[in-house]
């Protein structure tokens, strides 16, 4: 019998040089769906029958998979990692207290990490390696956890046996109630505000088209062969409660002035500070403003702004100080 609450989701990250399998060595809370694919051409021939395919043969194939859950301050580095920068590695804080920081490159690859992913229940284990992240999504609403989803891409997923040894890992879940929001003028500015807008923001998304793409060789093989990165923007949508802030946004529309805005949620006590995990960007408010749409009882204005170049070379990042020393 093939159940659900025996699922299971563990993985490991691979050599860069080799991205080749390798096992697992630690499980992500969350769900995950797996849609294997094999291109097919059928061609449609000349032939003295109504039938409309007779024969066809196999030209490619792949996995896509999407994992959701809450974003934990542990693990969404590793997402991070597969999507935005590789080969990233913390600092030292206090402590068990580390430092990430993960600031893409404009100018340069940023050679995105892959890992190998272990995924099934009681009856049938999968696995997919040289998984990376294609898209990632944020989530927060008031009252809630911060819900990720990542669309991942691999090379066709293949049955195996799970990994062993590994056990449920202790995270610490990304709280929506505990952020808080800044914007400015400026990418500096924003970044280095101690003075959020406590009474602006009820809810948003972030997303990111990562631009890792998958790429083919002729290399005698039906999977992928390589991977590659092309230009991407991070958006964020908010929603904003009515008021004198939300007009200066909505001024700044209107005007297309540039604005910086940087997310802070802050976590548990660790070392002497807190868990904390941050977005930077700056850009424009890009699409028309939906003006009283309803939150809770309360108006709300909804903008929406996509990273962009500034005239320093910045555009967006990701900070976050955690327990995790090593991916």
């Amino acid at each position: 019998m093939s159940l659900s609450a025996f699922r299971i989701i563990q993985a490991g990250k691979e050599v860069a040089a080799t991205r080749t399998e390798v096992n697992a060595d630690k499980r992500f809370p969350g769900t995950m769906t797996l849609t294997n694919f094999i291109d097919r051409h059928s061609p449609q021939d000349d032939r003295p029958s109504l039938a409309e395919f007779y024969r066809d043969v196999d030209i490619a194939q792949g996995a896509s998979l999407r994992f959701q859950g809450a974003a934990t301050y542990q693990q969404i580095l590793d997402f991070l990692a597969m999507g935005v920068k590789g080969a990233i590695a913390g600092v030292i804080d206090s402590g068990t207290a580390y430092n990430w920081t993960i600031t893409p490159s404009l100018t340069a690859s940023n050679v995105q990490d892959s890992y190998t992913f272990e995924y099934g229940d009681d009856t049938q284990a999968w696995v997919s390696v040289h998984t990376m992240c294609r898209a990632l999504e944020l989530s927060f609403a008031m009252n809630q956890v911060t819900e990720l989803t990542a669309d991942l891409f691999s090379k066709f997923a293949t049955k195996t046996t799970f990994t062993s040894g590994q056990v449920d890992p202790v995270v610490n879940e990304i709280v929506s109630n505990k952020l808080g929001v800044a914007i400015d003028s400026t990418y500096a500015l924003a970044a280095a505000t101690t003075t959020p807008k406590t009474a602006l923001v009820m809810g948003g998304t972030l997303r990111l088209v990562t631009g890792v793409i998958p790429i083919k060789y002729a290399d005698g093989s039906m999977d992928f062969s390589t991977f590659g990165e092309q230009r991407r923007h991070l958006e964020v949508e908010l929603e904003m409660a009515m008021g004198a802030d939300a007009m200066t946004e909505y001024d700044a529309w209107a005007a297309r002035t540039l604005r910086a805005i940087q997310l802070k949620w802050t976590g548990p006590t660790l070392v002497g500070a807190n868990h904390t995990f941050v977005v930077n960007l700056i850009g424009r408010y890009v699409a028309e403003p939906v003006i009283f749409e309803d939150r809770d009882g309360q108006d709300i204005i909804r903008l929406i702004m996509h990273s962009r170049e500034d005239t320093l070379g910045n555009e967006f990042g990701f900070t976050c100080r955690t327990n995790v020393a090593t991916l």
